[in-house]
C-alpha cells in the first residue's frame, strides 16, 4: 500500500500575533464600511494573506512537515517563550523584537519579507518628521501591545502623548477623524487599507520611514530539530521568483506610498 507522504506527515504549528493584514486575516473580525465606502473585505482572506500565502508555499516544496498558521497574543507568546513551552515556530518576526540581535537565544530563518514601517496622517495634514522625538508635540494612537523605537521609550518617560487602539483599522479611523495627528503602521498595512477601505488619497505617509526591517521565521531551542530540516526550504523559499510572483498576486503592485524626500 502506498502512503501518501503529505497524510503521513506531522504538523507544526506556526504562530503570528501580527492580526492584520495583509499578513494574516483573522476571520472573527467585523470589517464594516469606512468613511461611507462599502467595500468588505472578504471573510476567506485569512487564507490568501502573505504568512498563509507563504506557508502553503512551503507545504509545497516539503512533505516531513504539515505546517498550519495559528494567532496567538503577544504576551501569551512571550510567556511561552519564557517558560520554554512554546511548541511550534513564529513568522513574521525580527530579531531586535525579540531582545536577540545576535540570534543567540533563538533559532532564525533568513528573511523571507522586507518591510517599512510609516508615520501616516490626514492627507494636508503633514509636518515635518525625522526622528521619534519629533512626534513628541504630536497626538499619536498605536498598536496595543506592539514596540516602536524611540517612541516607546517616550510613552515611558511620559515625553509622548499615545492611546492604544484594538488594531491599526482603529488607528487609522481616528486619524482620518482627526483626534490624534499620526499613527504608526506598516507601508503593506497602509496600502492595502488606502486600495480596499478608505477614500483615496485620505492618508499620506511621511517622507522619512519610522524603521526598515527584515521578517523571519523563529524556532525556539525547543523546536531546534525543526528548524534543522526546514529552514533551508525557507531560506530558499524567501527569495525565490515563485515566492516574488505570489506576493505580487495577493498586495498587486505596490505604490509609492511615501512622499518625496
Amino acid at each position: 500500500m502506498i502512503i501518501n507522504p503529505t497524510l503521513a506527515a506531522e504538523e507544526l504549528v506556526f504562530y503570528t500575533y501580527h492580526d492584520k493584514p495583509p499578513y494574516y486575516f483573522n476571520q472573527r473580525q467585523s470589517w464594516g464600511p469606512v468613511n461611507q465606502k462599502s467595500t468588505q473585505l472578504n471573510p476567506n482572506n485569512r487564507h490568501t494573506g502573505l504568512y498563509q500565502a507563504f506557508i502553503n508555499l512551503l507545504n509545497t516544496h516539503q512533505q516531513q512537515w504539515k505546517i498550519t498558521l495559528k494567532y496567538i497574543p503577544r504576551k501569551r507568546l512571550d510567556l511561552h517563550l519564557k517558560a520554554g513551552t512554546l511548541d511550534g515556530a513564529v513568522i513574521g518576526v525580527n530579531p531586535t523584537w525579540f531582545k536577540d540581535k545576535q540570534q543567540t537565544r533563538f533559532h532564525w530563518s533568513q528573511p523571507f519579507l522586507w518591510d517599512v514601517d510609516v508615520v501616516a496622517v490626514r492627507s494636508g495634514n503633514r509636518f515635518p518628521y525625522q526622528h521619534p522625538n519629533d512626534l513628541t508635540d504630536k497626538k499619536l494612537a498605536l498598536p496595543r501591545g506592539y514596540y516602536f523605537w524611540g517612541v516607546t521609550e517616550n510613552i515611558d518617560q511620559g515625553r509622548q502623548w499615545a492611546i492604544e487602539a484594538s488594531s491599526e483599522l482603529q488607528n487609522l479611523k481616528l486619524v482620518a477623524a482627526n483626534r490624534v495627528d499620526a499613527t504608526i503602521l506598516s507601508a503593506k498595512t497602509l496600502q492595502y487599507y488606502e486600495q480596499r477601505i478608505f477614500r483615496p488619497g485620505t492618508f499620506q505617509a511621511l517622507a522619512t520611514p519610522h524603521d526598515e526591517y527584515s521578517r523571519a521565521v523563529m524556532f525556539p531551542n525547543l523546536n531546534a530539530t525543526r528548524y534543522k530540516s526546514l529552514h533551508q526550504h525557507i531560506d530558499t523559499l524567501g527569495s525565490s521568483e515563485e515566492w516574488q510572483h505570489i506576493k505580487q498576486q495577493i498586495m498587486g503592485e505596490e505604490p509609492a506610498l511615501l512622499e518625496p524626500r
